[in-house]
């Protein structure tokens, strides 16, 4: 065979800055070695780029990102950077994994690019919960056998009167019943609702007012299924922390957004965190409110704590509305069977007799 000239063996072993020009044009589109990839057309209609290439599933799901870096892939020969054109792919790859690319060659949905800025975007502002109840709309559920049997008549206690509202961790009572309380309303629950409604489970629920009126429609289907709605103030503050007259504006507001959100005037005050003071119960009688109630015992991811280690009647038991509170009251179900206890109404063993 003829040795090659020169000037064409230099331009075949040119660097891969360039793109390598052969003898016979292959490679180049029709191009010659030095000609400007945008401003000279093809030579010829059977050029490699006069023909739209068919883009990959991965490149139209990614975008810009993917076609770029498809490209790129394509035009490293594997001779020499194959392990370029390699990591490309690799790369490719993975982000059409976490772009949500599925096997059916379909670009990613909304859903899935949400879920990718999902963490910035809770960070940045909390989510909004949509419990997907609608005023009027019928349960679907089936109920169940009640778990527990139901709350003999209660012993009310006779809560004293005076300027300071009394504080009740636990209920004096000699019926066997405990008391299960539900506080703040940012995460309402539809399995939950309907757990309430089958069982019939006289739950008291201490809300903040900004939270409930996130989703008031829950929370009246919530107290229609037979829950009673008590006051947690406001916006949640520490009230040992706060003068008496701010005390009061947070206890009072409370109470008067849950009389015309619910129809009903709460009786009970929860404070937040369990922090009060003098203050705090001078605040609450000045609001109308018959009692500060805290607590003996609590639930967390579905374990129960209580004072001395088991569940006694009178005891009054914490959990909040999270994600996990169908496993919370579950749990606290499981446990006041366990102990031959049920649920007694918070609101009607300590009311008011003055």
């Amino acid at each position: 065979m003829r040795e090659q000239p020169k000037r064409l063996r230099r331009a075949w072993s040119r660097g891969p800055t360039r793109r390598r020009a052969r003898p016979d044009g292959i490679g180049t589109g029709g191009r010659l070695r030095g000609s400007d990839p945008v401003s000279d057309p093809p030579r010829g209609n059977n050029s490699v780029s006069s023909r739209p290439r068919a883009r990959s599933a991965v490149a139209r799901c990614l975008g810009p990102i993917g076609r770029h870096a498809e490209e790129q892939a394509r035009r490293d020969p594997p001779t020499s950077t194959g392990w370029r054109a390699t990591a490309v792919t690799l790369a490719v790859a993975a982000m059409a994994t976490l772009a949500g690319c599925t096997a059916s060659q379909q670009p990613a949905t909304q859903a899935g690019r949400a879920q990718l800025a999902g963490p910035a975007r809770q960070l940045a502002r909390p989510a909004r919960q949509d419990s997907g109840v609608r005023p009027g709309a019928p349960s679907a559920t089936t109920p169940p056998e009640p778990l527990l049997p139901p709350a003999p008549p209660s012993d009310a206690v006779n809560v004293p009167s005076g300027t300071l509202a009394p504080v009740y961790f636990k209920v004096p009572t000699t019926q066997p019943v405990v008391f299960l309380t539900i506080d703040d309303g940012w995460t309402p629950s539809l399995p939950v609702l309907e757990l309430i409604r089958a069982q019939h489970l006289p739950v008291t629920v201490f809300l903040i007012d900004r939270a409930w009126r996130r989703d008031p429609a829950y929370f009246r289907a919530l107290q229609a299924a037979g829950a009673t709605v008590e006051d947690h103030t406001l916006t949640h503050p520490v009230m040992s922390r706060l003068p008496l007259a701010r005390q009061e504006q947070e206890i009072c507001g409370g109470a008067a957004g849950e009389a015309a959100g619910f129809g009903t005037r709460p009786t009970l005050f929860r404070p937040p965190f369990g922090a009060f003071d003098r203050a705090t119960r001078l605040a609450a009688h000045a609001c109308h409110l018959t009692a500060v109630v805290e607590w003996t015992a609590t639930v967390n991811d579905g374990h129960l704590v209580a004072v001395g280690g088991r569940l006694h009647r009178g005891y009054i038991i914490l959990m909040h509305f999270r994600p996990s509170l169908l496993r919370d009251l579950t749990a606290a179900l499981k446990a006041i069977r366990r102990a031959h206890l049920t649920i007694g109404r918070l609101s009607s063993s300590l009311e008011s007799r003055t």
